[in-house]
């Protein structure tokens, strides 16, 4: 299994060079399926939907649900669902396909509705993972790290964008699967360390902003997680802190991340930061066009092309304020009901403090960007959701013991 799976990794990116790459993977994906489910293991398919629909950026990743139509129809019969929460992915499965060729063939702008459900999908199918599996993560890490390293060291490419073809967004996607990792992950091997080294430094060169605070806020968490007196992690998070700083002072004053904090803190907005500011501003102007419904999915830049005081903007910069603009205030609202979903079972959990700091990791990305609860990122956004609420929360024996 695992020579073939190591055979699968390979031919992903080498498949998606020709015409045929759908067909070709298609039958990777089945074939992979059939054999995953003769051996009980759902990881398998699941991570080869992930890889997929994170490297299908530059093209036509809104069919990659298509994919496991067939191969939940296989696991239907060989599983037999006896609960209706069982039928949940294919009737997601139905229901996709559906908005999809609805709007295909008759032009529906069904696109915000279209992802709602393929987000779903992922989430309701990572459900199935084992709770102590870590076999995703680590397989992710190493293949969007790999990816940035292979352009930084070999092609001299400054901010790697990676499979996804966007620095932040790679690097964002790889900073929360290491946060998951190092906060839940209680059994790391020597693999883990290895990984977690190659995931770190292959995010801190895609510069961006955002994984240098989740990597410092997680610093600072993970003492806390570790401590069971309320006040004994403070030396352990001075001592983290001043270790932070004098790295911060080695690092060279035109590094890209310690530039633009340098201006920050001055006062002063690179290109970057006031790209973002004008964003969230825009985003509050065009809310008012449709409050309810929104402008649609991937509207909001053709509304910006009509107003002269902004640039051109793909999207708000902030999960929030992008919601409201492009989807209405009732998405929103699911948004945040949804997110009331993952906190209560985060309370639940066993591993509560960890979880909740994965959690706001989540909302630190965010706040700057829409990343990962879209495409490309919506697999690694709707995997690392289900790991915050399927937590073995009874645990009986130390071997049943939460991840």
């Amino acid at each position: 299994m695992k020579i073939l799976m190591g055979t699968l990794l390979c031919a992903v990116p080498i498949s998606l060079w020709g015409n045929a790459h759908a067909l070709l993977f298609s039958s990777l994906f089945l074939f992979t399926f059939v054999i995953s489910v003769l051996k009980n293991k759902i990881e398998y398919p699941l991570l080869l939907l992930a890889l997929f629909q994170t490297t299908c950026y530059r093209g036509d990743f809104g069919y990659a649900p298509l994919l496991i139509l067939p191969a939940l129809g296989f696991s239907f019969f060989h599983f037999r669902p006896s609960t209706w929460k069982e039928f949940i992915p294919l009737l997601l499965v139905l229901c996709y396909n559906t908005m999809f060729l609805l709007e295909f063939k008759h032009t529906i702008p069904l696109q915000w509705l279209r992802t709602t459900l393929e987000a779903a999908l992922y989430f309701s199918l990572c459900l199935k993972i084992p709770k102590t599996s870590f076999s995703i993560n680590r397989h992710l890490i190493l293949y969007l790290s790999g990816w940035v390293l292979i352009e930084y060291l070999i092609f001299n490419q400054m901010r790697p964008g990676g499979p996804l073809g966007s620095a932040t967004a790679v690097g964002s996607s790889l900073a929360l699967l290491i946060s998951h990792n190092f906060l839940c992950n209680k059994k790391k091997d020597l693999r883990d360390h290895i990984l977690l080294f190659l995931g770190i430094t292959a995010s801190i060169l895609t510069e961006t902003r955002a994984v240098l605070i989740v990597f410092v806020f997680i610093s600072v968490w993970y003492p806390i997680c570790k401590s069971n007196n309320s006040l004994a992690f403070l030396p352990k998070i001075i001592m983290v802190m001043l270790s932070g700083l004098f790295i911060w002072y080695l690092l060279p004053n035109d590094f890209s991340i310690k530039a633009r904090f340098i201006d920050l803190i001055a006062g002063k907005l690179d290109d970057s930061t006031a790209w973002r500011l004008q964003a969230w501003k825009a985003a509050i102007d065009v809310r008012w066009q449709s409050p309810i419904w929104g402008v649609g999915l991937g509207n909001f830049k053709y509304y910006m092309e009509n107003i002269p005081l902004y640039p051109a903007l793909p999207h708000a910069h902030n999960v929030f304020l992008f919601l409201f603009a492009e989807c209405g205030l009732i998405a929103l609202m699911l948004f945040l009901i949804f997110i009331g979903y993952l906190l209560k079972g985060v309370y639940k959990s066993n591993l509560a403090i960890e979880k909740f700091g994965l959690f706001l990791c989540f909302m630190i990305v965010g706040s700057v960007d829409i990343i990962p609860l879209f495409p490309p990122c919506l697999f690694i956004g709707a995997y690392l959701a289900s790991r915050l609420i399927s937590f073995n929360t009874l645990a009986k024996r130390p071997d049943q013991v939460e991840f």
